[in-house]
């Protein structure tokens, strides 16, 4: 089986426990993704977030035939408790399998392809979109190293990636990478 992985964040860069076999592709399908995760890091992730622009996400294969091994690596990367039964997204492609993202895959012999779903968060709250300026005050009320760590996290994510907030971002904080 032929699976690949969708990233638009720290996988990227940090894909730990993954498996990836080879680079990360830049040539992704567009999928709506902004940075509006408040996580349990302090940073502020990149997420599927569905009123966000449509951006080039990337991909890579994985060195794993089956697509149990393939979500469990990466619920394992994600630091995703067994209890928790969202977070990870499967899409399967067969020849009933229809859609932009099935075609895409299609395009690419991809027989599977998994991505991280956790949504956007404020606080505590799981699914609450937040707002630009929420994105900004909440960056900008960090200290310390926690706020070092959200800087590097902005300044990581690929360039390619450009949305609104982190548009904001470098307008009000001055963080991306020159």
């Amino acid at each position: 089986m032929n699976i690949a992985c969708l990233g638009w964040g720290s996988l990227i860069w940090k894909p730990g426990p993954l498996p990836v076999a080879g680079a990360w592709r830049q040539d992704g399908p567009l999928l709506p993704v902004e940075f509006s995760r408040m996580s349990d890091g302090g940073e502020l992730a990149t997420a599927i977030c569905l009123n966000a622009p449509r951006v080039q996400v990337f991909w890579a294969q994985l060195a794993l035939n089956s697509q149990e091994e393939a979500i469990l690596a990466l619920r394992e990367r994600e630091a995703i408790p067994p209890e928790r039964k969202d977070g990870t997204g499967l899409l399967l492609i067969h020849h009933e399998a229809a859609g932009e993202l099935a075609s895409w895959a299609r395009e690419r012999n991809i027989d599977a392809l998994i991505w991280t779903a956790l949504p956007p968060r404020v606080g505590h709250n799981e699914g609450q979109i937040p707002t630009a300026e929420q994105a900004v005050a909440y960056l900008d009320s960090l200290q310390g190293e926690v706020r070092e760590h959200a800087r590097a996290y902005v300044e990581q994510v690929p360039a390619q990636l450009e949305t609104p907030y982190r548009r904001v971002i470098r307008e009000r904080l001055g963080w991306d990478k020159a």
